[in-house]
């Protein structure tokens, strides 16, 4: 009996994938998941220093495949033209998109300003709007077939409270 733990299969393997908030925490991890089971890779994340890192570091772990580093905002629909015009450029429409980019502050709802509550729920809800309609205008406008796959992450802290992040849970 083999002592590797087997690896799950899934059709999208070798298709191009992009992920949000990739610089670090999970969805590094993702993207790392990713490339091990044969995807290339567009890191996509706010921090251009921090993306650029992790692609450095993606890059020298999985050689035979393609990671890019793609600095922007996914709250703001010019950012994602860019990053999926960039996309399809070097690795063509990806067919795998992960929704992973947040953005909180950790402190009670009566100290946030309006504009620190918008800026939040730009990034959670415009930002995983604008990327899965990006995708789907991809697929319409390229008139793709197939598989493809949208992973939109959330947090356990939605359901059970966390004190001082409001945005979450409005129950504090």
């Amino acid at each position: 009996m083999s002592e590797e733990t087997p690896r799950t299969s899934f059709d999208l393997v070798d298709s191009p994938a992009l992920v949000t908030g990739a610089a670090q925490g999970i969805g590094f991890e993702i993207g790392r998941q990713l490339l091990d089971h044969g995807a290339d890779l567009v890191i996509f994340d706010l921090n251009g220093e921090g993306g650029e890192e992790a692609r450095a570091a993606l890059a020298a772990e999985f050689p035979e495949r393609t990671v890019l580093a793609f600095a922007g905002d996914v709250a703001e629909e010019d950012d994602w033209r860019v990053c999926f015009d960039l996309a399809k450029r070097e690795l063509g429409v990806p067919r795998i998109l992960v929704n992973d980019a947040l953005h909180n502050e950790l402190r009670p709802i009566v100290r946030f300003s309006v504009e620190e509550w918008e800026r939040i729920f730009a990034v959670i809800s415009r930002g995983t709007f604008l990327g899965c309609r990006e995708l789907a205008r991809r697929f319409m406008e390229d008139e793709l077939a197939g598989p493809a796959a949208i992973v939109n992450i959330s947090t356990l802290n939605y359901m059970i409270p966390t004190t001082g992040l409001a945005a979450y849970r409005s129950e504090e």
